[in-house]
Order: structure tokens, then sequence, then C-alpha cells
């Protein structure tokens, strides 16, 4: 039987992996975001 303790420390690893893929995911979307921006204004130039 799986003691409540390593089922909140799984539950826990779970939480942090989603956060930090959630955290790249937005990182990533908001960089190529800004380098989109930034290429119109280049190109408008």
């Amino acid at each position: 039987m799986i003691s409540l303790f390593s089922l909140k420390s799984i539950l826990a690893a779970d939480l942090a992996t989603e956060c930090f893929a959630a955290s790249v995911t937005l990182v990533c979307y908001c960089l190529l975001s800004l380098c989109g921006d930034l290429g119109k204004l280049l190109l408008s130039c």
C-alpha cells in the first residue's frame, strides 16, 4: 500500500513538472511573439 507521504511527494513532483512545462511553454511563446513583432518592425522599416 502506498503511504500518504509518498503519494504527496508524487503529486508534488507531478505538479512541479506541470508548472515547469507551462512556464517553459509560456516563455517560448513570449519569445516567439516578441521575435515576430521585431521582424514585422524590421520589415516595415
